[in-house]
């Protein structure tokens, strides 16, 4: 009875009955996406087209260790699946990683995960939270609201 139960709930059986899936190619192989992720990875690769060209760096916080992958970019730094709160000395480690990367955006999901506002990024992460802040400019153009986007710099406008 379960197996009737849960396969409706099946990927392929939703892309063949629910309307707007659609075929993304990945890693050299077309993959049936809902909406929602399809948008998702179409942003990523929009972001890294423009502020991280050339094979740039990027982070993607807090739980979305899938985009380096499918950017083909290495996670600049240790901690990819971020979701439980670290010590000051753990994060200004992983702030010095990020600094050496030089990403040239960064997409931050603060959510509060669960519902706990205790795991939210920017509670459980401050002092990365912050760092971004106060070192990347802020992308005004977000197509979702729970994605906060910031891209790096220009640096030859220091000059």
């Amino acid at each position: 009875v379960s197996l009737f139960i849960l396969a409706a709930w099946q990927p392929g059986v939703l892309a063949r009955t629910q309307d707007g899936w659609t075929s993304v190619e990945v890693s050299g192989s077309s993959l049936s996406m809902d909406p929602s992720t399809a948008e998702a990875v179409h942003l990523l690769r929009d972001l890294t087209d423009r502020y991280a060209p050339a094979g740039r760096s990027v982070l993607v916080l807090p739980f979305w260790p899938g985009a380096y992958p499918l950017l083909g970019r290495d996670a600049p730094l240790w901690e990819i699946y971020a979701l439980s709160p670290r010590s000051e000395a753990f994060q200004r480690a992983e702030i010095q990683r990020i600094k050496k990367a030089d990403p040239g955006f960064a997409l931050v999901f603060n959510m509060a995960m669960d519902g706990r506002e205790e795991l939210r990024f920017s509670n459980s992460h401050r002092w990365i939270e912050e760092y971004i802040h106060t070192h990347f400019e802020a992308v005004t153009d977000s197509p979702n609201s729970a994605y906060q986007i910031y891209k790096a710099p220009d640096k030859t406008e220091a000059y």
